[in-house]
Parts: C-alpha cells; sequence; structure tokens
C-alpha cells in the first residue's frame, strides 16, 4: 500500500487559493516586480485549471514548478522574438 504522502491525487482547486501568496512570493522573485510577479502567478494558474491534473504529494511543489517553467518559458519566447527600431 502506497503511504498517504505518496499517493497519485487530482490537484484540488479550492485549495490553490492557499498557496497563492507563497508563489506570489516566488514569482516576485523571478520576475523582479510585484505586478510580474502576480501576472505570472496569474497565468500560471489559469492554465493549471484548465484541465484536471493529478499530483504526487503535496501540491505546492507542483505549482512552484508549474511558475518556474512558465516564467522560463516567457523568458525564452521574449527573447526569440524581433526587436523592432523606430
Amino acid at each position: 500500500m502506497i503511504p498517504p504522502s505518496n499517493a497519485e491525487a487530482l490537484l484540488d482547486p479550492a485549495r490553490l487559493s492557499l498557496h497563492l501568496p507563497r508563489l506570489t512570493r516566488i514569482a516576485t522573485v523571478l520576475c523582479g516586480s510585484r505586478e510580474a510577479g502576480e501576472d505570472l502567478v496569474q497565468d500560471t494558474v489559469e492554465r493549471v485549471l484548465r484541465s484536471p491534473r493529478r499530483v504526487v504529494g503535496d501540491e505546492l511543489p507542483y505549482l512552484m514548478r508549474a511558475v518556474r517553467n512558465r516564467h522560463a518559458d516567457s523568458v525564452r519566447s521574449r527573447a526569440r522574438r524581433v526587436a523592432t527600431t523606430p
């Protein structure tokens, strides 16, 4: 039998609000500003809620990884854009 801490379960959308302050602090550090961090968390939560997610153990590490990955994706996409000059 698998211990409860390692059991796979669906991510509970009602519990996301418990993690928002911590995710916002992490995103603020990644982005360098509170506004950009809040936008990053909002975008990440929106993507996570689009489809049911299975999480092993606590959902906070999963959500932190999702924020970090979303930030890395946005940095890469900005780097690929062609800079225009006026």
